[in-house]
């Protein structure tokens, strides 16, 4: 038997149970992404109030995306365009970056920690916005901040809660 064979037979449930425990993790990290989605996309079309001046593509590309505790996968992209022709259309995207980031959140009145994953808002070309997801007990919560903010300063860590005024504004700030 060779060294490989070898490996693979001694250490079989532990390499199944890891990739057990990845398939579970971005499946609910696909999942958040989708609810957040849904919300936005909600949002933007009560904005529009029938106007016909922003259109939502839900999922209309995907992100390759890579993280050393979940390797290569594909994510869910948001586009939302607005101007209704194409030419000229100024588009804004919402894009999922990763679950496992080592940016640390204070939401007011909270304690710091980690963030539960990021999502950008961007042109396409550069990021505007972050919203980072805060996972607990409850469900999640989603809190957002400049990208010009969260780069100006380092130790300040402050965030925002996503709610639709702060996300209006967010896109606004994209599509001008």
């Amino acid at each position: 038997m060779g060294v490989l064979a070898e490996y693979l037979r001694t250490e079989a449930s532990q390499i199944r149970a890891e990739l057990t425990r990845r398939q579970e993790s971005l499946s609910e990290w696909r999942g958040a992404i989708s609810k957040l989605f849904d919300q936005l996309a909600a949002w933007v079309r009560e904005a529009d109030g029938g106007l016909n001046l922003l259109d939502i593509y839900p999922y209309a590309a995907t992100e390759p995306i890579s993280e050393p505790r979940l390797g290569r996968y594909d994510a869910d992209v948001l586009w939302i365009g607005f101007g209704g022709a194409e030419a000229g259309r100024r588009m804004a995207m919402v894009v999922p970056k990763a679950r496992y980031v080592a940016a640390v959140i204070q939401p007011p009145g909270k304690e710091p920690r980690r963030a539960d994953g990021i999502v950008q808002i961007t042109d396409g070309s550069v990021s505007e916005y972050y919203l980072f997801r805060w996972k607990t007990e409850a469900g999640d919560e989603w809190f957002i901040r400049s990208d010009r903010a969260w780069n100006a300063n380092p130790a300040d860590i402050t965030v925002e809660p996503l709610d639709r005024d702060r996300f209006e504004a967010a896109l606004l700030q994209v599509l001008q």
